[in-house]
């Protein structure tokens, strides 16, 4: 008699376990195609979907989708964007949303700029390295990115220590002089606010 409850019970997890697994192998499925759609709001609507801490590559490569609504959706869920609590190679995201600064999308490279701060203090080589990039579009982005890193907006006692705001404001002041006026502008901004805190 006990023998039997325990092979019932044993039948049943295995049951809802195989029922589990065919969920998602089933979402899988549905979420590849949502993700190759050729209607741009369908594609959008899947990186919605997308759980930002687990599914890096999918967002990697939405992240060069042709639509620029879903690249955008695509930067924005990269970086956490208040949706994650710990992603998943976050040195790989980082790379990509360094790329993402040269998008011919504004929309595109504010939200990787925004990501990029998001994912501190990860980013943060790759952003050094960016505030000399040749490309303006990568340098303003980079600027924008430490103008947002969170620690730098906190205003409370989490927030970075004027040391701190000081070696920030020694890697952005190179760029007060920069030959493109979007990066000096940005620059300017991110000097004032890094200076006054």
């Amino acid at each position: 008699m006990r023998f039997r409850r325990t092979a019932i019970l044993v039948l049943a997890v295995s049951v809802v376990g195989i029922g589990i697994a065919l969920i998602f192998v089933i979402r899988s499925r549905r979420l590849d195609a949502a993700l190759h759609d050729p209607n741009p709001a369908v594609r959008a609507a899947a990186v919605r979907s997308l759980d930002t801490d687990s599914e890096t590559d999918r967002l990697l490569a939405a992240l060069k989708d042709e639509n620029p609504d879903v690249r955008l959706l695509s930067a924005m869920r990269l970086g956490g964007y208040h949706y994650s609590s710990n992603p998943q190679n976050p040195e790989k995201r980082a790379l990509a949303l360094i790329e993402a600064l040269k998008d011919g999308h504004a929309g595109v490279r504010r939200s990787a700029a925004y990501s990029l701060a998001e994912l501190w203090p990860t980013s943060e080589d790759i952003l050094t390295a960016a505030l000399k990039d040749r490309d303006p579009r990568v340098r303003a982005g980079a600027v924008v990115a430490i103008r947002h890193v969170p620690s730098v907006r906190i205003k409370d006692r989490n927030g970075i220590s004027r040391a701190q705001a000081k070696e920030l404001l020694h890697r952005v002041e190179p760029l007060l002089d920069d030959e493109d006026a979007e990066v000096r502008d940005y620059a300017a901004k991110a000097w004032d606010y890094l200076y006054n805190r």
